[in-house]
């Protein structure tokens, strides 16, 4: 008589459960009775090996698969005379148990240099050795860490000042990696308008004056500011604006703009 298939699981499906992707390989075997040897074979035509099973008490006990992927775990019992059970089929296992430090970078630091974390796209960029379950992030190195959402391998910061933005990740086995310091990110995606006003229109009323000091108001630290004539063919120029004014050179301007540019790019 052969002996009756013993159960065989996996113990603990780390990270997803169910897609068997583990950190923690052992396998918990039950259904046994005394002098059974316990073996194992990882693929369809591969050769059975016995194990030495940890004894839980009673009829069971534990294994443990070293880390490796493993096309099709199957376990059976072998008793006193030789005789093999019909095997417990586990299906694919993957014993996993790192996950690098990600690369992760803002991906457009945007306005006026492209180094300062400075930006209106609060887009960072991550990249990884294998696929992942999850990617989080924090402000510092004592902050909460928050869920991103992924799409595309980026995801998108909240409009905020961040001293010291870290990303860790999650692979599918349930790994943590090691935290990866981006820096200071500021994610600015707004400007408030400004005032702009001819200071001293002299002689009568007309926007025709011999003081061409333009008052300039609500600008924000570090932006610059920008005019445009209104005249065919002209472009925008960047104002000698400092305290508040700038004075534009002598000539005629046929519809005068004036706008201001942050850090962050916003206009």
């Amino acid at each position: 008589t052969l002996p009756v298939t013993p159960d065989a699981i996996l113990q603990n499906d780390t990270g997803v459960a169910g897609d068997g992707i583990t950190s923690d390989g052992t396998i918990l075997v039950s259904g046994l009775t005394p002098g059974q040897v316990v073996e194992v074979r990882t693929s369809a035509d591969g050769a059975w090996t016995p194990v030495t099973l940890t004894p839980l008490g009673g009829e069971s006990g534990t294994f443990v698969l070293p880390v490796g992927n493993y096309a099709s775990v199957e376990v059976r019992a072998v008793d006193a005379e030789g005789n093999p059970s019909a095997p417990a089929e586990l299906g694919p296992i993957v014993v996993d148990q790192n996950v690098d430090t990600p690369n992760a970078a803002l991906a457009f630091d945007t306005g006026l240099l492209s180094d300062d974390g400075v930006t209106k796209t609060g887009l960072i960029s991550v990249t990884s050795n294998e696929p992942l379950s999850k990617v989080e992030y924090r402000n510092g190195g004592t902050g909460d860490w928050v869920v991103a959402e992924l799409s595309n391998g980026q995801f998108l910061l909240p409009a905020a000042t961040y001293d010291n933005l870290t990303v860790r990740v999650t692979d599918l086995a349930g790994n943590v990696s090691g935290e990866k310091q981006i820096g200071r990110i500021i994610v600015d995606t707004g400007i408030a308008p400004i005032t702009a006003a001819l200071a001293d229109d002299t002689g009568t009323v007309d926007v025709v004056t011999t003081d061409s000091t333009i008052l300039v108001g609500n600008v924000e630290a570090g932006a610059v500011v920008q005019y445009h004539t209104g005249n065919a063919g002209a472009s925008w120029q960047v104002a000698p604006y400092e305290d508040g004014q700038f004075v534009l050179p002598v000539g005629s301007y046929d519809n005068l703009i004036i706008r201001s540019i942050d850090l962050a790019g916003n206009i």
